[in-house]
């Protein structure tokens, strides 16, 4: 007679699980083997898509052919690889694949639509897009915040920009990394640095203190690498003062006015140490006022200004270090007394010069071997009381950079068209240096400043 359900150490299962059906197991084992197989189904329903966790632009907005750098993070939940397979609508990518791309514009104006497709092993894929803005006269993007400083005196290497900060009566001389990283002093200077220039290595400063007999100058060599500086050569103000400076691998060249003798010259010295040596040399009085500078090395040449009140003096020159060779690239001709100074811009952009005229409002232009001199910015509001003239290459082609009041302002050389309201701020903008990549600048920023970078693409 049966009493009730009888329990029997032999249970059968009906599971999907190949190989189990009626076995002999221990309660153990069935509950192990059963939360692996609600494990393996609820799986394989549930694979999820890929999660992007980071789609950007640098910049999000580029000149007709300019290039911007795409770049994407995104995960698979379940821990697999994922692919990253770009589209663009009017310009191109590439390569097409991958976490980190380039994307060139078209080479007309365009609002692109730029498509990012991320899919899993299992071909489950996440979708998203970002815009980017084509047209001629756009920079690059907005402006980034680097560091808190309102410097005047910047120079940039192909890594980092190098600024001077003021405390008082002495000049702290601060580097930070174009990606805002690694910012910090490399050198501390008892006095104030009034010109800053660099070398691939080193860093050259003018700086002047007080002392019992006047002012003081000294041309000091900073190692970037953190070295102890090394003095150069130390001036009297009250007889004789650099007006610039400009530095090559070898040597350091300055234009300095000789008091005692009543001249202008342009000299140079050997950073490794040694005898002075002179290269260029004018008359220089009241009267005629004949300074050079600005000074800039580039390609084995030194090219530089000569700025004086006697009409025939009025020149821009190229000298040959290494023969001492100086040859006149713009003269009196086309040069007025009193319309360019020491205090005016000069950069060198492959063989051609350019110079700019602050109280004349304008930039100029000569080739490096003298022919077709030309104003390629006019007299007018675009260059009006113009200053700190600087050259970026870019990608697309060299643009030229200036500040005016409260604006920065650019020239792309291949088409003549000015580029303005680039940084829309309010308040003066200080200094400005530039390497082939980047443009950076300083700004006012309520009671102290920022250090910002602007792509150039």
């Amino acid at each position: 007679m049966r009493s009730g359900p009888r329990l029997s150490s032999r249970v059968g299962l009906t599971c999907p699980v190949a190989g189990w059906y009626d076995s002999p197991v221990s309660n153990a084992a069935r509950l192990i083997l059963a939360g692996a197989a609600i494990l393996a189904l609820t799986g394989c329903r549930s694979n999820r898509p890929p999660a992007i966790q980071l789609l950007s632009a640098e910049p999000d907005s580029v000149p007709r052919g300019g290039w911007s750098a795409l770049a994407c993070r995104a995960v698979d939940p379940e821990g697999g690889p994922v692919v990253v397979t770009w589209q663009a609508r009017a310009g191109t990518v590439d390569p097409v694949t991958g976490d980190s791309v380039r994307y060139y514009g078209p080479d007309a104006d365009a609002v692109d639509t730029v498509s990012v497709a991320v899919t899993d092993p299992e071909g489950v894929a996440a979708e998203s897009s970002l815009v980017i803005v084509v047209a001629e006269g756009l920079c690059g993007g907005r402006p980034e915040v680097l560091a808190a400083s309102s410097a005047e005196l910047m120079v940039a290497d192909s890594g980092s920009v190098y600024y001077v900060d003021l405390d008082g009566s002495n000049s702290t001389i601060r580097h930070v990394r174009w990606d805002g990283t690694d910012s910090g002093a490399v050198a501390v200077r008892d006095g104030e640095v009034v010109l800053l220039v660099q070398n691939e290595l080193d860093l050259f400063v003018l700086e002047e203190k007080q002392a019992e007999k006047g002012t003081r100058q000294r041309l000091v060599r900073i190692p970037k690498d953190g070295s102890m500086p090394t003095e150069l050569i130390e001036l009297g103000r009250e007889d004789s003062a650099v007006t610039a400076l400009a530095a090559s691998g070898d040597r350091l060249f300055f234009a300095w006015n000789d008091g005692p003798a009543l001249q202008a010259r342009v000299s140079s010295l050997p950073i490794a140490g040694g005898a002075l040596a002179g290269h260029d040399s004018a008359a220089s009085g009241a009267a005629d006022r004949t300074e050079f500078g600005p000074l800039v090395y580039d390609a084995a040449q030194l090219c530089y200004v000569v700025s004086s009140l006697e009409p025939d003096r009025v020149a821009i020159r190229r000298l040959d270090p290494a023969t001492g060779a100086v040859a006149v690239l713009v003269d009196a001709g086309f040069l007025s007394p009193g319309t360019i100074d020491r205090s005016d811009g000069l950069a060198v952009v492959g063989d051609s010069v350019y110079w700019s005229e602050y109280q004349q409002g304008r930039i100029g232009m000569v080739a490096r071997d003298g022919s077709g001199p030309q104003y390629v910015v006019p007299a007018g509001s675009d260059a009006d009381y113009v200053q700190a003239l600087v050259a970026v290459r870019g990608y697309t082609g060299t643009r030229l950079f200036w500040l005016v009041p409260n604006d920065l302002r650019g020239l792309i050389l291949s088409t003549g068209d000015v580029l303005r309201d680039m940084e829309h701020g309010e308040g003066p903008v200080y200094g400005l240096a530039a390497n082939d990549w980047f443009l950076f600048f300083t700004r006012s920023d309520g009671a102290t400043g920022r250090l910002y970078r602007l792509i150039v693409p």
